[in-house]
């Protein structure tokens, strides 16, 4: 990633806010919402300072987001997320915070992130049912 001191230290900051705020969350809903704060500041940040890891983390984040909304708005009787999903949705925020803040390439977070998803969706699910994919 290469951004400016300036903006790095913005992430840096705002992704601390963001996990402070889930961490405090009472609600799924609540702590999916204050998630969306680090895609969108990864927006605001590569629309003046245009850099691709900043986008792939973006799109990663977006449809992290995305996939856990539907989930809490649309529940599924099969499917449902629990407890586990929102430790492990802050426990790769924290790592991608430290990556960050530590100047450190993040794909292999972002790879996390996307199994993640996936884990809660129909696929997904049933390769974790069979024990093949963890979260």
């Amino acid at each position: 990633m290469n951004i400016s001191t300036e903006n790095k230290r913005l992430l840096v900051d705002e992704i601390k806010f963001v996990l402070q705020s889930m961490k405090e969350s009472k609600s799924p809903i609540k702590s999916i919402y204050f998630f969306s704060g680090i895609y969108a500041l990864l927006q605001r940040i590569f629309n003046t300072e245009y850099d691709p890891d900043l986008v792939f983390a973006h799109i990663i984040f977006k449809m992290v987001h995305d996939t856990f909304s539907q989930k809490i708005l649309n529940p599924d009787p099969i499917i449902e997320l629990n407890n586990e999903h929102f430790e492990r949705l802050y426990q790769l925020s924290e790592n991608f915070y430290k990556k960050i803040e530590n100047n450190e390439g993040f794909d292999d977070i972002l790879k996390c992130f996307a199994v993640l998803s996936y884990s809660v969706g129909g696929n997904g699910y049933y390769l974790a049912h069979k024990g093949i994919l963890s979260v």
